[in-house]
């Protein structure tokens, strides 16, 4: 980030921080907006996932995020769902790391706001999963993250 919304990053989550010390902070990486080819590039190569990771937590860092969450809402096809399970398990070690040197929290949370085929390969690696349901018709569950004999 380049100043001065640089600036405005550092002060919206340090006032946050400051009225409620609790409340943990989200930098987004992605959206609607987001170009589907661009997702799918990164996570086809493992030197292309390293910059991705590494540049994604010192966003984080530098302006105070307690976490960070992906969304790609374009996976296409199992080739792009396993890159994006790869990108998961690299960066989980990668938190883990920076969480054990800085002792913040962190989340890496996976955004699906279309109905997919092919589910994530990365259940084991998430902390939190957050649905995005404000163009839906209706508010339900696809399918569940576990075999149903876990349910």
């Amino acid at each position: 980030m380049a100043s001065p919304p640089a600036i405005k990053a550092a002060n919206f989550t340090g006032t946050l921080h400051q009225k409620n010390p609790q409340l943990k902070t989200l930098v987004t990486f992605g959206g609607a907006s987001s170009d589907p080819d661009l997702f799918a590039r990164m996570v086809s190569n493992k030197g292309s996932r390293k910059i991705f990771i590494d540049s994604a937590i010192q966003v984080a860092r530098t302006y105070g995020f307690d976490g960070m969450d992906l969304d790609w809402e374009f996976p296409r096809n199992q080739e792009e769902m396993a890159g994006m399970g790869q990108l998961f398990k690299e960066w989980r070690v990668a938190i883990n790391k920076e969480v054990s040197s800085t002792h913040l929290t962190s989340c890496l949370d996976l955004v699906l706001s279309k109905p997919q085929s092919h589910p994530p390969p990365a259940g084991p690696v998430l902390v939190c999963m957050a649905m995005v349901t404000q163009q839906e018709a209706e508010s339900t569950h696809r399918s569940p993250l576990l075999p149903t004999a876990a349910i």
